[in-house]
């Protein structure tokens, strides 16, 4: 989504909140066959909004869910302050831990080879993966997003009220002194509002940690050189026409390459060690293309650096049946390859020039 003003956020939030009850609600109009979402029809036709404002507040319902749902993960380990030291889930090893014990019995060659490793024989989603993939979906919104599930979170922790509480309303015989005292449903509804906030801050200040966000939060990063870059931002490491080309040179297209696209922001996002290092060469290669040149030449057809080897292998290894050239002469983006390849083109365009 662009980047929308404050006061446009708030809006926003607060239309969001007034919906959450029907946030997956859907009809069917009159004259229509297909049904369409209540929370589009509020925002577009009975709020007389932009229909830009309703697909946003429809996107910050899904977002604030994702963010709901990734806070009762953490809640299941008792909100670590770093990542999680599971291996097998594909998370970040305890890199960035506080307790300063060695992840493994025999010291790495180099921890992000070690973490694109770990990577490929991940097997579910990691939490982290799924945080930046909620990010990702939010982007600039994402403070709305998490506002909008503090709200959620606080009125469904409410009590319901009683039966009779038409009856508990009447207060004709209370006493003056006591009126301006909060009740016991005052009480909960403070103590609903502490809780959240409190978690949900947990949440940010973790995704933060993992630099997940970039220097959005924490402007002293920026101040000191080391911005990072929020997970919106993130693209993958090689675009459709370099995986075609010599990455997976029998990639079809349509839906596999959409696939392969996926995984490459997966891999990105899991572990991160990998994530800043995508992210302080993507950061080269913006600053690269601001002064006019590149950090590759367009004619190379191998990897550039490590994180692109490393990027490499993982996709060969995730779609093996994509990684062989179509004559299956050998392993795409070899040098034998790239050398094989030049002779037939000069050898056509030698032919162009002997015909007539």
């Amino acid at each position: 989504p662009p980047l929308v003003t404050p006061s446009d956020e708030r809006r926003l939030v607060l239309y969001t909140s007034l919906l959450l009850p029907w946030a997956n609600g859907q009809a069917t109009l009159l004259g229509k066959k297909k049904p369409t979402s209540l929370v589009r029809y509020a925002v577009s036709e009975s709020l007389k909004q932009r229909v830009k404002d309703a697909e946003n507040v429809m996107l910050l319902h899904e977002a604030a869910d994702r963010f709901a749902k990734l806070l009762n993960n953490r809640q299941r380990d008792s909100l670590p302050a770093s990542s999680s030291s599971s291996p097998g889930a594909g998370s970040t090893m305890g890199v960035g831990s506080d307790s300063g014990s060695p992840t493994s019995s025999s010291a790495p060659s180099s921890p992000l080879a070690e973490a694109a490793a770990s990577l490929s024989a991940a097997s579910t989603m990691s939490r982290r993966a799924e945080a930046g993939l909620a990010l990702r979906l939010a982007g600039p919104l994402w403070r709305a997003g998490v506002l909008v599930a503090i709200v959620n979170d606080i009125t469904d922790s409410l009590p319901s009220p009683p039966p009779n509480a038409e009856d508990a309303n009447e207060s004709d015989d209370e006493d003056p002194l006591e009126a301006g005292l909060p009740t016991i449903s005052d009480m909960a509804q403070l103590s609903s509002e502490m809780r959240a906030s409190a978690l949900f801050a947990a949440l940010v200040k973790w995704m933060d940690e993992e630099g997940l966000l970039g220097s959005t939060v924490s402007i002293h990063k920026a101040v000191v050189g080391n911005p990072g870059m929020a997970a919106w931002e993130m693209v993958p490491v090689f675009d459709g026409n370099m995986v075609r080309d010599w990455v997976l040179p029998s990639l079809p297209k349509g839906p596999a390459m959409r696939d392969v696209m996926e995984a490459q922001i997966l891999w990105q996002m899991d572990h991160r060690d990998v994530y800043a290092a995508v992210a302080e060469l993507q950061l080269q290669q913006r600053a690269a293309a601001l002064e006019g040149r590149s950090v590759r030449s367009a004619e190379q057809r191998a990897p550039a650096n490590q994180v692109e080897e490393l990027c490499c292998s993982y996709l060969r290894s995730r779609f093996p049946e994509f990684a062989q050239p179509a004559n299956g002469t050998g392993p795409a983006g070899d040098a034998g390859a790239e050398a094989g390849a030049r002779p037939k083109g000069k050898a056509r365009k030698v032919t162009k020039e002997k015909v007539p």
